[in-house]
């Protein structure tokens, strides 16, 4: 037990020498001195504390004294425990945290007590962190002194009132980054960051507290989750810990941390949650709907400062942050104009992300995205050559439906949140469709490609630019130029910034093109290559497979109604090429149609000047070997 005297003193001391610098946080003030003999300032909340009721209900009495402190008033209840105003030995205040231990209190809940003790210790050196002076227990009452705060609001109260200036709330942002960066140098995990457990102080200056659901990364005897259940807010969970407690790293806190800033750019959270919504529902929320571009949401959101919010909040942690020293620096290059370290992820780059979690199901929506353009027509006599079809299994396809609908929402241009880059290649698509123009979209993938070459998108240069040869080298499809696609796709795989799915799909797509140009010798080995690098279980692997197999189209036809709109489009018109009847092939391409036209633009191109151009519908003969 600390001697609560003597370093309350030297605290206060310590806090008055580390004022910051006037570019950085203003300094930080200590609260009353312990001379102090004015009446206190109204009640102050405690970070995590419910509103204050009428009655103190605790056995607790005012006046009272517990240990060296003596009750003044009762501020609220938090998580687990009771929190008072209380006077030091001295006459200065303190907030009193006190649990009161009786036998049915689980163990772990007050272990759980004593651990944010210990935390909240080590960090109390920190400027942005609510200094713990004291702690101890006497009978059956457990208790923490901290500072109080006089004036103080929690970060809630003041988001309340509506979202913060830019600028405030990348100050404010910084200085819990640090505060965060601070605890994990010493190996401590929030676990339950939310702007409720942040304090702002007479001074306006943000105080991280509330260690409650502490945990000490390094403690591999930590075994105080509740057995197999989630600990921390619902709303402000990260993807992995609405699964298990004991996927939790520092990797949930840089989470976490994302939806406060996210919350106090724009207002909101990054997804939807309905008031009635029970836990189940927000996890599956959280686990499943992708954050849209807060410049969508407010477009004074400075591109640097939107790439860090959306890199914060990645679904996967390993594609999030790594550490909160890389986010802090990042902040800091945004407050002071300087090019950041990460960029706003590009549509195709955000579906490599799908692709990742969802494999199977989320690389057939990639078709959709991807489309080859002109490629269908041909292809489909490599397709019948090999009676192949593509299998979309039922429940993995459902289990993304929600984002991979959103993906193509934005991509058939009914969402708002479009950038002015991705709206361009939205017109580029809807020329395809509705004016069949193809000159006109390959103007549009020139602008875009443009695009790269401007100062104002630097942080994006590379995606841009990999997204705009991409499309380039899928219309070279559609313009019956398969040879220069072959080259730019072959030229498109030695890029840098290509991740490993969509290198894969790079590789199906040559495929494609060596098949378009005739050489299905080639085709069939990039398939066969791709089956053996990526396996099936994945999505470019599929796809491969399906082009190298034999699969009746009938499976694909019975199970496409129950598909969302992108997976009933391709499941009818696949099972369309693969049928000899002539009656189903009519009505499968018929049902491909209708969802095709907003979801799959190249598709539903594919399909209107295919059946200009071919009115009998008779399919090519089995017996060609290219298309």
């Amino acid at each position: 037990m600390d001697n609560n005297g003597d370093h309350r003193k030297t605290f206060k001391t310590t806090r008055e020498m580390e004022a910051l610098p006037p570019t950085d946080l203003a300094p930080r003030r200590p609260g009353a001195g312990a001379n102090a003999s004015a009446a206190p300032p109204p009640a102050a909340p405690v970070a995590g504390q419910d509103a204050a009721p009428a009655a103190p209900p605790a056995s607790l009495r005012l006046h009272e004294r517990l240990g060296p402190y003596q009750i003044t008033h009762f501020l609220g209840k938090g998580g687990m425990a009771l929190v008072y105003e209380a006077v030091d030995a001295d006459g200065a205040p303190v907030a009193l945290k006190v649990m009161h231990e009786s036998p049915e209190m689980p163990p772990e809940k007050l272990e759980r007590f004593h651990r944010e003790a210990e935390a909240a210790k080590r960090l109390r050196r920190h400027p942005h962190i609510v200094t713990v002076y004291d702690t101890g227990g006497f009978g059956l009452d457990h208790y923490i002194a901290m500072e109080l705060i006089p004036g103080g609001r929690t970060l809630a109260h003041v988001l309340h009132q509506g979202r913060l200036p830019v600028q405030e709330a990348l100050r404010i942002g910084l200085a819990v980054a640090k505060a965060l960066e601070y605890a994990h140098s010493l190996g401590i995990v929030h676990r339950d960051l939310k702007p409720a457990n942040v304090m702002i102080n007479e001074f306006n200056e943000p105080l991280l507290g509330d260690f409650g659901l502490v945990r000490f990364e390094f403690d591999d005897h930590y075994d105080l989750t509740l057995t197999a259940v989630a600990m921390g807010t619902p709303k402000y969970m990260s993807p992995e810990q609405t699964l298990s407690s004991k996927k939790v790293t520092h990797q949930t806190d840089i989470y976490s941390f994302g939806l406060i800033l996210h919350e106090m750019l724009t207002g909101r959270l990054p997804y939807d949650i309905p008031p009635e919504a029970g836990i189940l529902a927000i996890f599956d929320i959280i686990r499943g709907v992708e954050p849209k571009n807060p410049r969508a949401l407010r477009r004074e959101i400075p591109r640097s400062l939107a790439a860090i919010l959306l890199k914060l909040l990645e679904k996967r942690p390993e594609d999030r942050y790594q550490h909160m020293a890389d986010v802090v620096a990042d902040l800091r290059a945004c407050a002071e104009g300087r090019r950041v370290s990460v960029h706003v992820p590009t549509v195709f780059e955000r579906m490599d992300r799908i692709i990742f979690r969802h494999k199977i199901a989320a690389a057939i929506a990639l078709i959709a995205v991807v489309a080859f353009v002109g490629t269908w027509r041909h292809f489909r006599k490599q397709i019948i050559e090999e009676r192949a079809a593509l299998i979309v299994p039922g429940a993995q396809a459902t289990s993304n439906a929600r984002e991979l609908d959103s993906m193509k929402r934005q991509m058939a241009g009914d969402a708002p949140e479009l950038s002015s880059e991705e709206r361009l290649l939205q017109e580029a698509h809807r020329l395809i469709v509705d004016q069949r123009d193809l000159p006109g979209a390959h103007a549009k993938l020139q602008e875009l490609q443009r695009y790269a070459t401007d100062p104002e998108y630097a942080d994006s240069r590379d995606g841009l630019n990999l997204t705009a040869r991409w499309e380039l080298a899928r219309l070279a499809l559609a313009e019956g130029n398969p040879q220069r696609a072959r080259g730019e796709f072959q030229a498109l795989s030695a890029a840098p910034s290509l991740g490993t799915a969509r290198r894969h799909m790079l590789q199906f797509e040559t495929g494609v093109a060596c098949s378009m140009a005739g050489d299905t010798t080639e085709a069939k080995s990039q398939w066969l290559a791709l089956t053996r690098d990526a396996g099936t279980d994945t999505g470019a692997g599929w796809l491969a497979a399906g082009a190298l197999g034999d699969i009746p189209p009938e499976t694909l036809a019975e199970g496409a109604p129950r598909q969302m709109s992108v997976f009933r489009a391709l499941g009818f018109w696949v099972a369309s090429i693969g049928t000899g009847d002539d009656s189903k092939r009519q009505a499968w391409r018929n049902s491909a149609r209708e969802p095709a036209r907003n979801a799959l633009p190249w598709l539903y191109y594919y399909l209107e000047i295919d059946d200009k151009n071919s009115p009998s519908q008779t399919p090519s003969p089995e017996g060609s070997t290219h298309p």
